[in-house]
């Protein structure tokens, strides 16, 4: 236990030698072979650290830190081929983490499931976790392929994701505002072929063919975890004397749901192809794109006809224990989580402002919208008021909830712009780093909504068709560090 204390504030001080003597950014580039192999790296600590604490988690906690990871990664571009009109290259990129709470916090780690603490510490799988790109590039004149394991970007939102469709996001511990998207995101194998043409307005095509491989969004369902639900939500239900059973179960609930997710996921088939369409151009100073994306929807819905006798297997051994009529818990059985289809229209409009006094020259302005079609939606059995609880079996009235289709339409403005503080900014201080700063404001609408709609995970507010968000962040660069 000492051992991994001193060993995570070992590797903290380190980056922060090395952030200080190096380069005013953490990301260091290295050019070999006279500029055919050139590689590229990161190294990152982040941290929080609770200023207070409920008295219903003290017995949980050990210590008030409450995430503590350290991440790195790793890209690689080498040029194959490079003779006139056309060019072969290889770019590949890796990342690697570990999240050192659960070493430092002993009480913690004690209580949380074995099987939810290993799938959130470090990476389990090559492909899923630590390769996130690796493809092969090539251009000749005005088309351009390339073929492997890709991540797209589409949009350029901090928070939200309006036209940014095209690849999975892993939420378990990327930190809005300080990871870029490419950190969040999942790559997938796909063949991606641009055409940049000479017509009116710069316009540049792009076809995206992603033969079967699908990758769903990771999320922290599991009690205890940073991002997840409260300890307390599960381990007082682990302490309850009428459910006697459940500390004998290696999973919490929220992490048996996750793993339920995992295993109902489809993976790799042909069944589960994706196509894209993107248009994008310059026009009238604007930088504007249009998008379409036909896909498998990366967050399930639930099965109402299944979903009522897995919950039981759970709660019912946690009642019963061997007794139970329910059986022991296991994941194997029927579908309760299903992945289904459904398409996404968007588009993009940016631009820098050229006037507006020393607040908006020089901004960014964006706009991004999406319009979702037949987004299969959860809706409870007449009566259940959009709850999670109600998706399943009503055992009063035997009515069952259902799984309908409703368009959805949203959009977000963002503007962005650096700000030069007199007297601070070619300080010492900010090294002559501008503050940056960001707002942006989301809304999305569900379009034939009513009560029974499940949209928590929307972030609606039950019996409400629209969701907004505002996000702000700033960054000042000082002594070296970027500080959000």
């Amino acid at each position: 236990m000492k051992q991994k204390i001193k060993i995570s504030i070992c590797l903290t001080l380190l980056i922060i030698f090395v952030s200080i003597i190096t380069a005013k950014d953490t990301h260091a580039t290295i050019r070999l072979l006279d500029d055919k192999l050139i590689l590229n790296g990161y190294a990152k600590q982040v941290g929080f650290y609770r200023t207070a604490m409920k008295d219903r988690d003290k017995k949980y906690h050990d210590t008030s830190l409450d995430f503590f990871k350290t991440s790195a990664g790793f890209e690689a571009l080498y040029k194959i081929k490079d003779q006139g009109d056309y060019s072969l290259d290889f770019f590949t990129g890796m990342k690697w983490w570990y999240e050192w709470t659960f070493d430092i916090d002993e009480k913690l780690r004690r209580n949380i499931p074995s099987g939810s603490r290993k799938y959130y510490t470090t990476p389990e799988n090559f492909d899923d976790d630590v390769l996130n790109e690796a493809y092969f590039d090539f251009k000749k004149g005005p088309w351009e392929v390339r073929v492997g394991k890709q991540i797209v970007v589409w949009g350029n939102l901090d928070v939200d994701r309006a036209a940014d469709v095209v690849n999975a996001i892993d939420f378990r511990h990327s930190i809005f505002g300080i990871d870029k998207w490419e950190e969040f995101k999942r790559g997938s194998w796909m063949i991606r072929t641009f055409y940049q043409s000479e017509l009116p307005g710069n316009l540049r095509f792009e076809v995206i063919v992603n033969p079967g491989d699908f990758k769903r969004n990771l999320i922290p369902f599991s009690e205890g975890y940073h991002y997840g639900p409260d300890a307390y939500e599960l381990l007082e239900s682990r302490d309850n004397p009428g459910l006697p059973n459940l500390p004998d179960f290696g999973w919490g609930y929220g992490g048996w749901i996750g793993d339920k997710f995992r295993k109902d996921a489809p993976g790799y088939s042909t069944k589960n192809w994706e196509l894209g369409f993107k248009i994008s151009g310059y026009t009238w100073n604007w930088d504007w794109s249009l998008i379409y994306y036909d896909h498998i929807n990366r967050d399930p819905v639930a099965n109402p006809y299944t979903l009522t006798p897995w919950a039981s297997q759970y709660f019912g051994y946690g009642v019963l224990g061997d007794a139970s009529p329910f059986g022991y818990p296991t994941n194997d059985g029927e579908e309760v989580f299903q992945y289904k289809r459904s398409q996404i229209v968007g588009g993009t409009l940016e631009r820098e402002l050229l006037s507006g006094g020393p607040v908006f020259r020089g901004g960014i302005l964006t706009f991004e919208w999406f319009y979702e079609i037949g987004t299969p939606l959860n809706k409870t059995w007449p009566g259940g008021e959009g709850a999670k609880a109600n998706m399943g079996l009503n055992n009063d009235t035997g009515e069952y909830g259902t799984v309908v289709r409703r368009d959805i339409i949203g959009g977000a403005v963002k503007f962005y712009q650096k700000i030069y503080i007199p007297g601070f900014t070619n300080s010492r201080i900010a090294t002559g780093k501008r503050l940056e700063y960001t707002l942006t404001y989301f809304m999305e609408k569900v379009m034939n909504h009513d009560r029974e709609l499940v949209l928590d995970s929307r972030f609606h507010e039950w019996n409400q068709s629209i969701a907004d968000s505002i996000s702000f962040f700033m960054i000042q660069q000082m002594f070296n560090f970027s500080w959000t």
